[in-house]
């Protein structure tokens, strides 16, 4: 056990935080650590000045030496101070002293010492100082004989010229028996009628009792206290088996240790930062009641490192505090919600398509706002026909990626253009010639497609008047088809027939109805008989005949195998 630990009173407000304090007085007088003792002298008490609006407040208060009801003589006075919370309650009173000094030196002019228990000023032993003088040294031998081996307190007091005592100043120290007494176990409870060996064990602070002398610390970090005042009870056992008791007066503060820590905002972008998070491992001689951290909470406005308090307290009131290095992460990647959908697109006169921006119809959540959208092919990016992914790479600024794929279909959706060689309306005289110029075709992504090109339409006959359409048609690899059309008009301008007369039907075919007819008439006196003769000839060298301008009737008709015969357009100019 430490040396110097003697009463003490425990200031419990809540269970996780202190409340904070609204009021502060002070008194100079008798002193006791009973609450209900202290309200009893609430009319010599003052009241600081000050905004009180934390748990823990810095008060200083201006004291009238001169207040003669207060101070009626130079020497030393004691008082105490306390403290009101939200709640109302009234914390214990802590002691102070006030040396009131005069023109001339006050004066020690008594000592007295005592063990353990105090017996009331000026019943201790007494001890004669070297000299009376404001600061004396006091060198008595104690004597300790009959005083039982274990653990003692020794205090002393002093009496100054106008009969005023001082504060008992002390320590602790051990009588030991023949033989090395040591410290065994120590426990620490709140309930007065508790018997040894029944509290909350406390452990050495280097592992282990092998010592007359140990710094015991509480094994629970934070006791399930209630709203009030109480008071601890550290008891500690010797080799013989003796306990000995102590009221424990915390003077000494805990040590406050720190870690750095990284912590991750979550879907809604906060993240939280507990105790734990960040408490190093914070310790205390005796018992630690409450920590606290600030800030708890963060936000996307946070990232990066941020510098964080801990603040531990102990039961005795004493605070100390650390700082932690946080790290404020996000590490959550954007959501995509709706990708743009799939898109067909129609080549142009070069058989390609321009990428378009897809990057307005993508739809992207976020824990934390701001973001970046990369496309790739990037817009205005030419393809050909096909199927073409797009992939959009969504970045939020602490790097986090998501990405998602549409697809832009290229078509041919162009058909091939014919183009007509020469005009597209032709005249013709009855039993002209008719030249084909044709056409060209060329198509937006199978380039020159001539070849292709299918001629169709009206069966053309020159010698037969009329209107007559002749088409050029062609289909590209998309199966688009184009087609132009000419117009050729065979006028009403043919030439007489120009065959034999006795053909009737002017099919440049002499049938024997048609030479026997024609004989006939010549018989009558109607036809001329080289045309009836040579009729009878065709006829009989088989009916077909044609039409040699360079003979002279009737022998310009000779005879031809079918297929030779002449027709419409057979005629000598």
């Amino acid at each position: 056990m430490s040396k110097g630990i003697n009463e003490a009173w425990i200031i419990k407000d809540c269970p996780v935080q202190p409340p904070t304090l609204t009021e502060a007085e002070y008194f100079i007088g008798p002193f006791q650590h009973s609450l209900s003792d202290v309200e009893a002298d609430a009319d010599t008490t003052y009241t600081f000045d000050g905004i009180f609006d934390n748990r823990i407040e810095q008060v200083q208060a201006e004291l009238n030496t001169g207040d003669t009801a207060l101070f009626p003589h130079p020497g030393l006075y004691s008082g105490g101070v306390r403290f009101r919370s939200v709640n109302g309650e009234w914390s214990i009173a802590r002691r102070f002293e006030v040396r009131v000094d005069s023109p001339a030196p006050v004066t020690v002019v008594a000592a007295e010492v005592f063990l353990d228990e105090d017996p009331g000023v000026g019943a201790g032993i007494p001890i004669l100082p070297e000299v009376e003088a404001p600061s004396v040294r006091i060198t008595d031998a104690l004597s300790l004989t009959g005083i039982t081996p274990g653990l003692h307190r020794l205090k002393i007091r002093v009496q100054d010229a106008h009969g005023l005592w001082s504060i008992p100043r002390g320590a602790s120290f051990e009588i030991q028996t023949p033989g090395r007494i040591n410290i065994v176990a120590a426990e620490w409870t709140m309930k007065s009628e508790s018997e040894p060996g029944e509290g909350s064990p406390m452990e050495p602070a280097d592992g282990k009792f092998d010592a007359a002398q140990e710094n015991v610390q509480a094994i629970d970090v934070m006791p399930d206290w209630s709203s009030g005042d109480d008071r601890v009870i550290v008891r500690v056992q010797d080799s013989t088996g003796r306990w000995a008791e102590d009221f424990v007066e915390d003077n000494e503060p805990p040590i406050a240790l720190c870690k750095n820590t990284t912590v991750f905002l979550n879907q809604e972008g906060s993240a939280q930062l507990s105790e734990n998070d960040i408490d190093g491992g914070s310790k205390d001689n005796l018992v630690i009641t409450n920590r606290e951290v600030t800030p708890t909470s963060f936000t996307c406005a946070d990232l990066g490192s941020k510098t964080v308090l801990l603040t531990v307290y102990d039961f005795g009131g004493n605070v100390d505090t650390c700082e932690a290095t946080v790290t404020v992460e996000d590490n959550l990647a954007p959501v995509i919600t709706a990708r743009p959908p799939d898109q067909t697109l129609e080549a142009d006169e070069s058989c390609q398509a321009e990428i378009p921006d897809l990057s307005e119809a993508l739809s992207v959540s976020d824990n934390c706002p701001g973001w970046s959208i990369l496309q790739f092919p990037s817009a205005g990016t030419k393809v050909g026909l096909g199927n073409h992914p797009i992939t959009l790479a969504v970045s939020d600024k602490s790097g986090n990626e998501n990405s998602c794929t549409t697809t832009i279909h290229v078509v041919d959706g162009q058909a091939p253009v014919v183009t007509l060689n020469g005009d597209a309306l032709v005249t013709l005289s009855c039993c002209d010639e008719y030249t084909e110029a044709g056409a060209t075709a060329n198509d937006n992504c199978d380039g020159d497609l001539t070849d292709a090109i299918v001629t169709g339409g009206d069966t053309l006959i020159t010698s037969e008047p009329g209107t007559y359409t002749i088409t050029y048609t062609v289909i590209d690899a998309a199966g688009k088809t184009a087609m132009k059309s000419r117009t050729v008009v065979v006028l009403d301008d043919c030439p007489a027939f120009a065959g034999i007369p006795a053909d009737k039907n002017m099919d440049w075919r002499i049938t024997i109805s048609e030479a026997i007819g024609y004989l006939n008439g010549w018989q009558q006196g109607a036809n001329p008989i080289a045309l009836a003769i040579r009729a009878a000839y065709i006829w009989q060298n088989g009916e077909y005949y044609n039409l040699d301008c360079t003979l002279t009737t009737p022998l310009s008709w000779y005879v031809t195998p079918s297929g030779g015969q002449g027709g419409p357009c057979t005629y000598c100019e």
